[in-house]
This record gives C-alpha cells, structure tokens and sequence, in this order.
C-alpha cells in the first residue's frame, strides 16, 4: 500500500512535455499547454474526455482561464523558415467553443499569462519582449513595459497580483524583478 499513487486518477498521458496548466473557474475543465508541438488540449474533468484540441501543432502554449468570463487565454509559438518565431494570444470563448480573437505579441515566447480578477484584463509576459496588460475579449492593449529576461526560456517564471497592479517576473540566474504594472516602475 505504501507503493501505491495517492492520485484519484491519470487524466491523459501526453506525447509532449506539459508547459501550463489551468482550471476553469468551475473545476470542470483543464487546459493542457504543451512545450513541443503537442498544442492545447481541453479535458472535463467530469468525464475524464478531451473536449477539444486547440493549436494542434503549436509548441510553448501558456494557458489561463478567465475568473468570470468564458474565456480562454492562450499563447502559442509557431516558427517557419520564412516568418521565423511568431508568437501569439488567442482567445477562444469556452460557451460559443469559437475562436474570438488573435493578437500578435512581442518577444519570443509567452513566459506567463494572467488574469485580473475583474476577467476581463489580461497580463502577458514574453521572453526578451514585454509585460503588456489588455482589455479582453476586445484586445485593446492598455499598457506595455519591457521585459528583460534569462535567455533560457524554461527557467522563466511570471506572476501577478489578482488586480494586476503587480507583476513578478525572473531574470537570469534567479533574479526577481516587480513591476508596478500602472505605471512601469520597477
């Protein structure tokens, strides 16, 4: 007995190594962002059944489910020989299952995603980019501070605070910068 898992069960086993995870605000849903071309996957939790597979082939998805909208956050990376590395925000409605925005953002990678506690603003946080705060579902950017990060991507880490007023980000070698994101001071 002491050999056994204490977990209620295994989801999913995923051919990609998992980069983010989130919960919808009702604990019926997880979104699964993968690290290498394995995209975004939606579980009920309910069910234990995908519900849907997002970014099929995209690889570095961060994802974050809004407190009060039914919206889903995603950022995803894409690299071609002609565009080179391309990053982007979706949105994708959870009640309409409709994609409802796309939104170019700056830097390499999306490090972190966070949500207000409002729903509808939106903190993002790309590797050598910016820290830019949106107004959600419209995608109006409210704010943009730069962002200097290690230049290893999975070391990176980024938090805010629930009003977005704060955000925490790391730097090399275990650095922590904050960031007031009403004005940009550190």
């Amino acid at each position: 007995q002491q050999t056994r898992s204490d977990a209620t069960f295994t989801l999913c086993q995923q051919s990609a190594e998992i980069n983010s995870l989130a919960v919808s605000p009702d604990g019926f849903s997880l979104a699964i962002g993968s690290f290498h071309q394995g995209g975004l996957s939606v579980w009920d939790l309910r069910t234990r059944q995908e519900l849907v597979r997002l970014a099929k082939d995209e690889r570095l998805v961060r994802v974050a489910f809004s407190p009060t909208e039914p919206l889903l956050a995603f950022a995803r990376s894409t690299a071609s020989a002609s565009a080179g590395q391309r990053t982007t925000l979706r949105l994708w409605n959870i009640a309409t299952r409709q994609m409802v925005a796309e939104l170019p953002l700056d830097g390499e990678w999306c490090m972190g995603l966070a949500f207000a506690k409002d729903g509808r603003t939106l903190a993002t946080s790309t590797r050598n980019g910016h820290i830019t705060v949106w107004r959600m579902p419209d995608g109006a950017k409210l704010a943009s501070y730069s962002s200097i990060q290690s230049q290893i991507a999975f070391l990176n880490s980024f938090a805010a605070t629930p009003d977005l007023s704060l955000a925490a980000d790391s730097f090399s070698e275990g650095g922590i910068r904050v960031i007031d994101l009403r004005d940009g001071r550190e």
